[in-house]
């Protein structure tokens, strides 16, 4: 009768011999951390068995090998960012827009907007730039795995968000000074955009999505460069200083190029974030035939143990019983046992017969006479020995 191992999901497969996992991996299906525990064995939390790591080099890896949690919020991050960009692109354009000299939206619900679209800004760089998980399957990056990159980037798109809150403050108490401090502050956060575009770039790159790394990188440049440009300019033209025609026309051509680099950048964030719903649903599709594989190698590890058992168990009871068996089988008449075997230069062994026969000399010099009180010497008769002898 076949033996069926019991179902991976409701009872935990035996922990077999293995390579002791050394560093953090999570479980395909669950997420436990499983250092510590052995390769062939168990998850202790869901019973899925643990296969071994697969080894990879730089971009041989790729973004469906992190956790499905830390992709989801890769995801996220970079949905939000390319809501932002769209929604200030949008709030830009229509704060250009009047009707009979009044803006369409109200300088105070522009700077409310605003407010809210580089907190949302800056929630989405915190998001993206969110530490990657160490695990055996992830390789280690230079950029991706880099503390100081990864700070920077948070730390400058923190300057945005201050630097809409003190615009929103400047307009509406009409203050220069706020609003050019506040001007000063977007373009940190400009500049800021390189450790961003970098990092973004790098994502982009381990997703398997270089061509749009490359214009993260071309658009992140032109937007930090152009657009402290285009802002140095616009604060000194509220001055009226000489040359305010050279001033208009660098503000212009500066503007077109951050226009040109917002789009580009927000439509390569947006096949990021494309590209990233795709990772979810290959990593959903890569665990699943992962656990199916490490599965069918446990239960088929199971088999083969069992009939190994079974051949074993099989061998035993057709084997001949041991010699000690036959001791108690009354058709076999035994040997005697004659004592151990004489080696060269050991003193010969007597057996008890010749025992017997030196006694019964040795009584026969003693007396003559043939009596003797010897019980092993047996009938004196037999001997026939004459006292001489």
């Amino acid at each position: 009768m076949p033996i069926e191992p019991p179902p991976m999901s409701t009872a935990h497969p035996l922990s077999g011999p293995g390579e002791v996992i050394k560093t953090e991996r999570p479980c395909i299906k669950c997420g436990y951390n499983l250092q510590g525990l052995q390769v062939g064995g168990a998850c202790p939390e869901c019973g899925t068995a643990i296969a071994n790591a697969k080894k990879s080099v730089r971009f041989a890896d790729s973004l469906t090998n992190a956790p499905i949690g830390y992709i989801r919020l890769i995801a996220l991050g970079l949905g939000l960012q390319a809501s932002t960009i769209l929604g200030v692109t949008l709030l830009l354009i229509l704060s250009r827009f009047h009707n009979a000299g009044t803006p369409i939206i109200p300088p105070l619900i522009q700077g409310l907007l605003m407010t809210t679209g580089m907190f949302a800004w800056f929630a989405a760089a915190w998001i993206v730039t969110i530490r990657r998980p160490k695990s055996d399957r992830i390789v280690r990056d230079d950029i991706l795995d880099n503390d100081h990159i990864r700070l920077a980037a948070r730390a400058s798109q923190s300057l945005a968000f201050l630097a809409a809150i003190l615009g929103w403050i400047g307009v509406a108490t009409r203050t220069t000074i706020v609003q050019g401090v506040a001007g000063f502050l977007l373009v940190g956060a400009l500049f800021g955009l390189i450790p961003l575009g970098i990092f973004l770039s790098s994502l982009a790159d381990w997703a398997g999505e270089t061509g749009e790394g490359a214009r993260l990188r071309a658009a992140t440049w032109c937007i930090a460069v152009c657009g402290s440009l285009y802002i140095v300019c616009a604060i000194v033209l509220l001055v009226n200083p000489p040359f305010a025609l050279l001033f208009v026309f660098a503000t212009v051509i500066s503007a077109l190029i951050v226009i040109a680099g917002v789009a580009i950048f927000a439509w390569s964030v947006i096949m990021l974030a494309k590209a990233s719903l795709w990772a979810i649903q290959n990593a959903h599709a890569a665990k699943e035939r992962e656990i199916r594989i490490a599965n069918k190698k446990h239960r088929q590890a199971m088999r083969d143990a069992a009939r190994a058992r079974a051949a074993a168990e099989a061998l035993a009871a057709s084997a001949p019983p041991p010699p000690e068996s036959y001791r108690d089988d009354p058709s076999v008449v035994p040997l005697e046992d004659e004592g151990a075997i004489p080696l060269a230069g050991d003193q010969p062994v007597r057996s008890k017969h010749e025992h017997i026969v030196d006694r019964k000399l040795d009584a026969l010099r003693a007396d003559p006479s043939g009596t003797t009180n010897d019980p092993d010497a047996g009938d004196s008769e037999i001997y026939d020995l004459a006292p001489e002898d």
